[in-house]
């Protein structure tokens, strides 16, 4: 009894203090327009778990405003739903928001320490921005094009093999590159375990991370709450995501470390292992480099394998689209030889493709979400210090006076009358040489596809059935050879 008392306690007093950090709800100045909020809770019950960039984009129609603002406790929920706003205030004004919230389920889940993206503005984010920048820069990041092109057509042989697992084989094609890449290791079978560990890593993560997911991100001491409390089932989220966590972080770089006592240094890892040790040893550094190696590979492979998904279910659902594409690579290459990255530059169709692909279905629809470390004004609204401020992307790309017919798959959109491309800006371009089109049942009928999307950071299309065949038999040899 007196344990309940003082759990009562406890909440009665963080309600309290929750009213009294919100007395900015009584300034003059007005926030940007949103749903009505609630005495004392404001919105916490309003805001979305599931497709929430939907839900924002339907409030930006219904207040008519393309920044909109809700509430949960003393926490302020800024989306920008036009590509204007957003420049504005992340790009603009980067030194008021490019810090990153405090997430208290990411404390929990032991993935706010390394977690590069959510990293808060300060010398660790600059540490990691900087290797980022180091790795991955424009003239860097072509050297890593012959590893790209042998997983590329690894998975291209388990597609002529298996075609039917065509997820599978993206998913571990999507993880294969950034492996090799990182850490020298080969993956070329599906159902790989560091495959599998990331994959249910990043799931655990991407779900815990949006606001009005957990409780806890609301209520964060709630995290203090027995298990067997209401309120405290998170934890059984939290110890099987932490266990998951733990493997990733530490496994890849113990076996990195075992490959360089043997002389091995030829991933990333170990040669950037192998360059602190040379200066010192630097511990901080070391942290460093391994945490950003593993959120690259958690995070590229995540982000890449649902853009993969998206492009099979795209070519699956416009037959016609899929036609265009091919004809176009056939006409460069004559059927004689398998595309390659030299060949970007010739194929504005594809690239067209590619770019359609990404607005169509943006794999991370609400961005990265950043914080305010000072009050603002904008377009005569306050953002108070501390606002969660997140880009909503998917809205933006259904903008039908930038975008006519959103929904529909349309590459033209990105070229002019003469198929040459309408702007410049370039995507990553990912190997895909043969035809899918829908899959048929027994009786020669075709198998809806569904075109429902996944919740969560990165939004994965859910399972689908689908047909991948060789255009020709010379374009199966023309496969096989590469082995």
């Amino acid at each position: 009894m007196a344990l309940e008392t003082g759990w009562i306690l406890l909440l009665t007093i963080a309600l309290f203090a929750a009213v009294v950090r919100r007395s900015s709800w009584y300034r003059k100045t007005s926030y940007p327009p949103g749903p009505k909020p609630r005495f004392f809770l404001g919105n916490t019950f309003d805001i979305p778990t599931d497709k929430s960039w939907e839900t924002y984009g339907r409030w930006s129609k219904e207040c008519n405003s393309t920044i909109i603002h809700a509430t949960a406790l003393d926490k302020h929920l800024v989306i920008l739903n036009s590509p204007e706003d957003a420049v504005e205030l992340l790009e603009k004004r980067a030194q008021i928001y490019s810090s990153r919230p405090r997430v208290p389920m990411l404390e929990v889940l032991d993935w706010a320490e390394f977690n590069s993206v959510g990293l808060p503005y300060g010398p660790l984010w600059r540490a990691h921005r900087r290797l980022f920048q180091q790795l991955f820069r424009l003239g860097t990041v072509a050297q890593y094009r012959p590893i790209q092109t042998n997983k590329t057509r690894d998975a291209l042989r388990n597609l002529l093999s298996t075609p039917t697992e065509f997820a599978a084989h993206l998913k571990t094609l999507s993880s294969a590159v950034i492996m090799s890449i990182m850490y020298d290791y080969d993956v070329s079978l599906s159902g790989d375990h560091f495959v599998d560990l990331v994959e249910k890593a990043v799931y655990e993560s991407s779900q815990a991370a949006l606001p009005g997911s957990h409780a806890i991100n609301s209520f964060p001491f709630l995290r203090y709450v027995p298990r067997w409390l209401p309120g405290g089932g998170f934890h059984k989220v939290a110890d099987r995501c932490r266990k998951l966590t733990h493997e990733m972080r530490t496994a890849p770089y113990e076996m990195v470390r075992r490959d360089m006592e043997k002389g091995n240094y030829s991933s990333v890892l170990g040669r950037l292992l192998a360059e602190n040790d040379a200066q010192g040893g630097s511990k901080e550094r070391e942290r460093v480099i391994s945490d950003v190696t593993v959120m690259t590979y958690a995070a590229g492979s995540d982000t890449t394998a649902a853009a993969f998904l998206s492009f099979v279910l795209a070519m699956a659902i416009y037959p016609d689209v899929q036609r265009k594409a091919r004809e176009e690579i056939l006409a460069l290459t004559g059927g004689e030889r398998l595309p390659v990255h030299e060949d970007r530059d010739s194929l504005p169709y594809l690239e067209a493709v590619y770019r359609e692909l990404l607005r169509w279905r943006p794999v991370v629809p609400l961005g990265v979400p950043h914080s305010s470390t000072e009050d603002d004004y904008y377009k005569g609204y306050f953002i108070p210090k501390g606002s969660i401020v997140m880009a909503n992307v998917w809205t933006m790309t259904r903008d039908e006076s930038v975008y006519p017919d959103p929904e529909n798959f349309l590459p033209e959109r990105f070229l002019d009358e003469h198929g040459n491309l309408t702007e410049n800006d370039r995507i990553l371009v990912y190997g895909f040489g043969r035809s899918t089109t829908k899959a048929k049942d027994e009786a020669g009928n075709e198998i809806p596809i569904q075109r429902d999307y996944t919740s969560g950071i990165v939004s994965h299309p859910p399972p689908f059935e689908c047909s991948i065949t060789p255009l020709s038999e010379g374009a199966r040899q023309l496969v096989e050879q590469t082995a």
